[in-house]
């Protein structure tokens, strides 16, 4: 029932939209890119309420966040392979918890690929490529329960 109820608000909606002539707010950035896809560039900026300036904080500290989060993955995951080192896969034990976890930085296989060659007149348009393994860049993390 309260899908139906959902529907029936949203359609609503729509229609007193199509009835004013107007848009519904956008809800995403790729929404708000859409609707204002024009920018004026050769005018003056605008002055925004004086309301949006908890937003511009919330968006800063959320982009701090974020920075601090990526510069903590990339320390770690350098930690972890390090401590690989020529290994592909190490185990480890928690002491604290005694949670089991398996740490893994294997190799990636690539095949040998063919050289492209354009149809008509046999030109080559891309090298072949030999057959290669390089390491993995990212270290993956699973917890073990159970004996797993």
């Amino acid at each position: 029932m309260q899908t139906q109820t959902a529907i029936k608000r949203g359609v609503a909606a729509f229609e007193q939209h199509m009835k004013d002539g107007t848009w519904p707010d956008p809800i995403t950035p790729d929404e708000a890119v859409q609707r204002f896809a024009q920018v004026h560039d050769d005018e003056p900026a605008i002055e925004l309420d004086s309301d949006l300036a908890e937003s511009v904080k919330q968006y800063q500290a959320a982009a701090a966040a974020i920075k601090s989060a990526e510069d903590i993955k990339a320390q770690e995951s350098t930690r972890l392979m390090t401590a690989l080192g020529n290994y592909s896969t190490g185990t480890l034990v928690d002491a604290k918890t005694g949670t089991q976890y398996q740490v893994k930085c294997p190799m990636r296989k690539y095949k040998a690929k063919p050289a492209e060659t354009c149809p008509s007149c046999s030109h080559e348009l891309k090298a072949a490529t030999p057959e290669r393994e390089i390491r993995q860049k990212t270290v993956t993390i699973k917890e073990i329960n159970n004996g797993e």
